[in-house]
């Protein structure tokens, strides 16, 4: 259906390194964590100039929510695009998102992947910190 997410419960994993500071003992916690089901995402956008690269943040706010003046917000996805002149139709699956969707390393994994080398400059990316919503909310104009 159209402007419906549905969510589920599931259960994540992680590996933990020994919590005992002289033991090289692993932990693996299981918890469980707020997913989603598979959506696709299709936006129209109009520009008028040819050939414009834009970024594209989804975000996902209530209805209702506290402080109208500062919504309650969580980034759902965010992404690159090239516009052209006119109405652009983008088209972007859940299973796309560098936000929600994928299971994040642990710390250990990040470490050991740092260890190693075996992480590449935009997975790197991924870990970086996010606010939330633009400076002056998520309906910002360009």
């Amino acid at each position: 259906k159209k402007n419906e997410l549905h969510t589920l419960t599931d259960q994540g994993e992680i590996l933990v390194p020994g919590l005992d500071f002289g033991s090289n003992r692993t932990l693996r916690v299981r918890y469980n964590r707020l997913n989603h089901q598979p959506f696709q995402l299709s936006i129209l956008v109009s520009s008028k100039l040819a050939r414009v690269r834009a970024k594209v943040r989804i975000f996902l706010i209530p209805k209702e929510t506290p402080d109208q003046a500062a919504p309650l917000a969580v980034e759902m996805d965010r992404f690159l695009v090239s516009l052209n002149k006119g109405n652009n139709v983008i088209r972007r699956k859940s299973s796309q998102s560098t936000v929600s969707g994928k299971r994040q390393r642990s710390l250990l994994e990040l470490q050991e992947a740092l260890s190693s080398g075996n992480i590449t400059e935009s997975e790197l990316s991924q870990f970086e910190a996010v606010a939330g919503r633009p400076p002056s909310g998520p309906k910002r104009k360009f």
